[in-house]
């Protein structure tokens, strides 16, 4: 397996729940840990995805990433296999979100864009999860109610995020994956930046919206 990446603190795979199972007990490395739809995990296994490597489960064991919505920053060795981590968390995320739960997956550039649309429609066959590509002029503004995955050129992204705060639906998106986030330091940075600071102030304000209802609950059962 390749080495092991660095992440945000130290954790053990064992750290984060199994989902609920009528057949042998998952572990974290099981992709039906973190994703529920038995057809998701049937066409995982058709692309040969039926195990994650323990870096990958202990990357995703990280406190609150996945029952909290808490940030996960990490890094990989080229071909380590770290796009897998964001694609399951971003999976989980849609199925805890509901039917108009967005994500917004951002590549550096089109043909990958273009890759990664064909790759989740494989991924999502069979289900009502919608998928699209957002780069140049594709891509409809504002999304579409019932579309469910965007995957973008870090400029579209951009824009996406800057509409969807326009149009007050910001609440909507549960996750967002930005690939070689080492862009902000380059010709693009700019734009990368910019995305990367909506989409913190995004996740702050939903943190201290879960933090006020649980403490309203708090209060009603006191």
């Amino acid at each position: 397996p390749p080495s092991r990446p660095e992440a945000s603190t130290a954790a053990s795979s064992s750290d984060a729940s199994p989902q609920p199972t009528d057949g042998p007990a998952l572990t974290a490395r099981d992709v039906g840990f973190y994703v529920r739809r038995e057809k998701v995990v049937a066409n995982c296994k058709e692309e040969g995805i039926c195990q994650l490597f323990e870096w990958q489960a202990a990357a995703l064991a990280q406190p609150g990433v996945l029952d909290d919505g808490a940030n996960l920053v990490y890094t990989a060795p080229t071909s380590g296999g770290k796009t897998l981590v964001a694609e399951m968390l971003m999976l989980h995320r849609l199925e805890e979100g509901g039917a108009h739960a967005k994500a917004v997956f951002v590549v550096p550039y089109k043909a990958i864009v273009d890759e990664k649309v064909r790759h989740f429609e494989r991924v999502l066959k069979g289900t009502k999860t919608k998928v699209a590509a957002y780069y140049g002029g594709r891509g409809t503004l504002p999304p579409l109610p019932k579309l469910n995955v965007l995957v973008c050129t870090m400029e579209k992204a951009d824009v996406v995020v800057q509409n969807m705060a326009t149009e007050g639906r910001l609440g909507e998106l549960v996750a967002a994956v930005v690939d070689e986030v080492h862009e902000v330091g380059g010709s693009r940075g700019s734009r990368v930046e910019s995305l990367l600071s909506k989409l913190v102030c995004c996740g702050r304000k939903q943190r201290q919206q879960r933090e006020a209802a649980r403490l309203e609950a708090a209060a009603a059962a006191a």
